[in-house]
């Protein structure tokens, strides 16, 4: 989290600032980047440890509640940065860097949530084999649809491209809906539909298909 942070923050200060969002962007960074340092410091030396330990702190959630704060923090920031017409785009750095501290604050969050015995990823998406599929195809319909409805109002006016950003938007609604709707079928949400059978089975084909056109449509020239 700290390596990822300091490489976000330290890539953007190169970046001319020609964005009202650029100091937010700045700001993520710097504040995981310290936060991570003093975690890591006190850590290390085991400093004040007597007086304030972030691992025992209201009996152990406050490193729990201060790595949610992390995910949310880094998740607007992910947003922000790698939206239509970011800051990411300036540099590759930017937008590798805060997809990774993204991810490394879900990881470490994951970490803590299993030492507590609450619930990890595994446990969460390991009901059936397909499960991980699903959650993962609901991850890359959201940022489809995120991405490609915040791009067609910057468009501006331009017919074709707003066709196809409104049928980018069509396509993660409906992947969206699907992959809901059988992630909630592996949690007994719909007890008439029984995963792992033909019907998760004939769906998936659909979907295949689906995200073929899909893809083809909307990476042609």
């Amino acid at each position: 989290i700290m390596f990822s942070s300091l490489v976000c923050f330290a890539s953007l200060t190169n970046v001319a600032n020609q964005a009202d969002e650029w100091a937010y962007c700045v700001t993520v960074g710097v504040v995981t980047f310290a936060l991570s340092f003093i975690v890591l410091f006190l850590d290390r030396l085991q400093l004040c440890f007597d007086k304030f330990n972030y691992t025992k702190a209201i009996d152990g959630k406050f490193e729990g509640f201060a790595l949610m704060f992390f995910c949310l923090w880094w998740l607007v920031g992910c947003a922000v940065m790698t939206r239509a017409s970011g800051l990411a785009y300036n540099a590759t750095n930017i937008y590798f860097s805060s997809w990774i501290a993204f991810f490394s604050c879900l990881y470490t969050f994951d970490q803590w949530s299993g030492s507590k015995d609450i619930i990890t990823v595994r446990q969460l998406t390991g009901l059936s084999t397909t499960l991980k599929s699903w959650y993962a195809l609901l991850f890359s319909s959201l940022v489809v649809l995120g991405s490609a409805a915040d791009l067609r109002p910057q468009l501006n006016g331009v017919r074709e491209r707003e066709d196809e950003a409104a049928f980018a938007v069509a396509v993660g609604v409906i992947s969206t809906v699907v992959c809901l709707i059988f992630i909630l079928v592996h949690y007994k949400f719909f007890t008439k539909i029984k995963h792992g059978g033909w019907l998760e089975l004939g769906v998936s084909f659909i979907m295949i298909l689906f995200w073929i056109v899909g893809v083809s449509l909307l990476t042609n020239d």
